[in-house]
């Protein structure tokens, strides 16, 4: 199951054009993306508590504010590698909503403690990704300066987003270098 907005191609009205770039930052331009959600629970038929799948909402989204590129430094592929940064999102979102439909505990606080555990250690994983997508001295992009690995990102990042079970686990550490 996907969550809304999974699949979404960024543009530059996306992002907040700023004069140049803040202090202490060394990109042309910073993706944020979110993915707020919602449920209910209820007792199943075991007796256990568990989210409700249909009133189960989780929605990617560009934080549009926070999200910025430097004015005349849009290119095809810097939004190609900011587009990376919002799928990584999307597939924590994805983990997030396959493992909370997953849980069944016998009372709602301990329902709602290990969802609040998941959202916590998805969004851990989503910045632990983020950065090394960007910065990992053996297979970072240097924050998409580095066309080869960009490539190799790419292509991982679509063969999860395109697998139904591909998750954001299978991204957080580099792949085995071929001799």
């Amino acid at each position: 199951m996907n969550p809304a907005n999974f699949v979404r191609t960024l543009a530059w009205t996306d992002f907040t054009e700023k004069d140049a770039r803040p202090p202490s930052f060394k990109m042309d331009a910073l993706t944020k993306a979110k993915w707020p959600h919602s449920y209910d629970y209820s007792q199943n038929l075991n007796g256990k508590y568990a989210v409700i799948q249909k009133t189960f909402k989780v929605t990617v989204q560009m934080d549009t504010v926070s999200s910025w590129v430097v004015k005349d430094k849009e290119s095809d592929s810097l939004l190609n590698h900011e587009q990376g940064h919002y799928n990584i999102t999307a597939l924590g979102a994805r983990d997030y909503m396959n493992g909370a439909l997953a849980f069944e505990f016998d009372t709602t606080k301990e329902l709602v403690q290990a969802l609040n555990d998941l959202e916590k250690s998805v969004q851990s994983q989503i910045n632990s990704v983020n950065t090394m997508y960007d910065d990992d001295p053996n297979c970072g992009t240097d924050h998409g300066n580095k066309a080869d690995k960009q490539t190799q990102w790419d292509l991982r990042i679509k063969s999860q987003m395109n697998d139904p079970k591909g998750t954001l686990d299978s991204l957080a550490s580099c792949p085995a270098a071929t001799p």
